[in-house]
């Protein structure tokens, strides 16, 4: 269990990485790519990650038990990882919308002072 979440922690940095590349450096684009870096990673990885490792052994269980390769853990950490986004997204909006103050041990995102850029 405890490799098969760091292989889905990998995945989450492997797609971060991937979404944040920029083909357009410049004074503008640097500091909207590190502000959206520091919000992504402030929001969605921060769980048990229970539901992406659950959902890598329901995978398993589609194929009858037999191991999974490497390439079936990534795509399926993939398809978990934006299950993952959406759930960070929604949490920020229901945080929001209540007023919250703490999440998950943390100040809520637009709680933050850097919360505007």
């Amino acid at each position: 269990m405890a490799n098969l979440e760091a292989k889905f922690m990998n995945v989450y940095s492997v797609l971060k990485s991937e979404s944040f590349k920029t083909r357009l450096l410049n004074s503008q684009t640097i500091p909207v790519n590190r502000w959206s870096e520091y919000m992504t990673d402030y929001n969605v990885p921060r769980g048990k990650h229970n539901r992406g490792v659950s959902f890598i052994e329901s995978y398993k269980l589609l194929k009858e038990g037999k191991e999974l390769s490497e390439e079936e853990i990534f795509l399926a950490s993939a398809i978990d990882w934006c299950i993952e986004y959406l759930q960070g997204y929604l949490l920020v909006l229901d945080d929001i919308e209540d007023n919250g103050l703490v999440r998950r041990g943390h100040p809520c995102w637009y709680k933050l002072p850097q919360f505007c850029p």
